[in-house]
C-alpha cells in the first residue's frame, strides 16, 4: 500500500509574475498516485497559471514542479507521462477531426493502427468527417479529452473539462476519470462545479487571490468551505440581512 500513498505531482513553493503584478505568491501542495485531486479557487485567483507551469508552458520565477520525483525541466517526461485537458478548444477549425487525431497520436509516438481502433470505439467515430470547427462546444471538449488520454498517460491534469457539456456528457466523463483511478492513474482537475468534485475527488486544494488557503483531503462540503474562505468578506457584509 505504500505506493498508493506517494506524491507524484509535488508543487513545491512556485511564485510567477507578470511585470509588477504577482499571480502565484509562494504555492506549494502535492497529490497523491492513483487519486483524484481538486483544484478550485475563483476567476483570477492563479489556476490556469499553475497548471501551465506544471505542464511547462509557462515557466515559474523560482520554486520546483516534480513528477514522480524528478524535477521537470527540458526533458520528454510531461509529454510521456501527462495528459492534459485545456478549457478552451485550440485547433484548425478546418482539421477533419479524423486528421486532428492522427496528427496528436503521431506526435506521442503511437501507431496508426492503435489510434484507429481508439478512434472506432469512440463515439467521435461518427463525426470523424466533420470539420473541428463545426463541432459543437460539447463535441469539441469530448474531443479534447479523447486526445488527451489517447497515449493512457500516468497523469491527467484538466482544466474546467465539464463546463459547456450538458449533463449527460458530464456524467459520462466523470465516470471515465473514476475509471482513470480504478486503474491507478491520477487525475488533477480544476473545476467551477463544485458539486461534480465533491462526489469525485479524494483531496483538494483551494487558491484564492495566488495563494494556497487550504490544501488536504476532501472536506465534508467543499461549498461550505469555499463560502468560508473565498467568499468571507462578501458574506460578512450580507450577514446584517439574515
Amino acid at each position: 500500500m505504500s505506493m498508493v500513498e506517494k506524491d507524484i505531482i509535488e508543487i513545491k513553493q512556485i511564485k510567477k509574475s507578470y511585470g509588477n503584478k504577482i499571480v502565484l505568491k509562494n504555492i506549494s501542495f502535492s497529490v497523491q498516485k492513483g487519486s483524484i485531486h481538486g483544484f478550485i479557487g475563483p476567476n483570477g485567483a492563479g489556476k490556469t497559471t499553475t497548471l501551465n507551469c506544471l505542464m511547462g508552458g509557462v515557466k515559474p520565477n523560482s520554486g520546483g514542479i516534480y513528477l514522480a520525483g524528478q524535477k521537470i525541466g527540458e526533458n520528454e517526461l510531461v509529454n510521456q507521462k501527462i495528459g492534459f485537458m485545456t478549457e478552451q478548444a485550440k485547433f484548425t477549425e478546418d482539421l477533419k477531426v479524423e486528421d486532428f487525431i492522427y496528427l496528436t497520436g503521431n506526435l506521442r509516438n503511437l501507431p496508426a493502427q492503435k489510434v484507429e481502433a481508439r478512434l472506432r470505439q469512440s463515439d467521435l467515430n461518427n463525426h470523424r468527417f466533420k470539420k473541428c470547427g463545426e463541432l459543437s462546444t460539447g463535441w469539441k471538449k469530448i474531443l479534447l479529452y479523447f486526445v488527451s488520454v489517447m497515449h493512457d498517460p500516468d497523469i491527467l491534469v484538466l482544466d474546467e473539462p465539464t463546463s459547456g457539456l450538458d449533463p449527460s456528457y458530464r456524467g459520462i466523463l466523470l465516470s471515465q476519470l473514476e475509471q482513470v483511478r480504478e486503474r491507478g492513474g491520477t487525475v488533477l482537475i480544476s473545476s467551477h462545479i463544485l458539486s461534480d468534485l465533491q462526489k469525485l475527488v479524494d483531496s483538494a486544494t483551494l487558491i484564492d487571490k495566488g495563494k494556497i488557503v487550504y490544501t488536504g483531503k476532501k472536506p465534508t462540503d467543499i461549498e461550505e468551505m469555499y463560502n468560508k474562505l473565498v467568499l468571507k468578506d462578501k458574506i460578512k457584509a450580507k450577514s446584517g440581512q439574515t
